[in-house]
């Protein structure tokens, strides 16, 4: 339920965001990337930003993140703002983590 809101969301934002482009003619890239895990999709999000003339918005999903480490998109990203969320927060507090059955997103504007 939580990820069909956030799809919601992205969405909605999306085409609040590419309609208010179209009337005053601006562009805006926006880049979504599976990262699967924070470490092996790094390389590929630091080669966007240089070699792709640094996109305006990051939807990353997948980056296997607890709560408390999602200041790490801020340590890698300083010229980006961060904001994200890790649906782990409950089974961090209470038990031992085991696969990967849940889902994370990100977004660096």
């Amino acid at each position: 339920m939580r990820k069909l809101l956030l799809l919601i969301l992205m969405v909605t934002l999306y085409l609040t965001i590419a309609s208010m482009i179209t009337a005053v003619n601006l562009s805006l890239r926006i880049v979504s990337y599976n990262m699967h895990g924070i470490m092996q999709g790094l390389a590929v999000v630091e080669d966007l930003i240089v070699y792709d003339n640094k996109p305006d918005v990051f939807l990353l999903q997948e980056h296997w993140l607890t709560p408390a480490n999602l200041v790490k998109f801020d340590n890698y990203f300083p010229g980006y703002v961060s904001f994200g969320c890790s649906a782990i927060s409950n089974c961090v507090q209470s038990d031992t983590l085991r696969g990967a059955p849940f889902w994370w997103c990100n977004h660096l504007n």
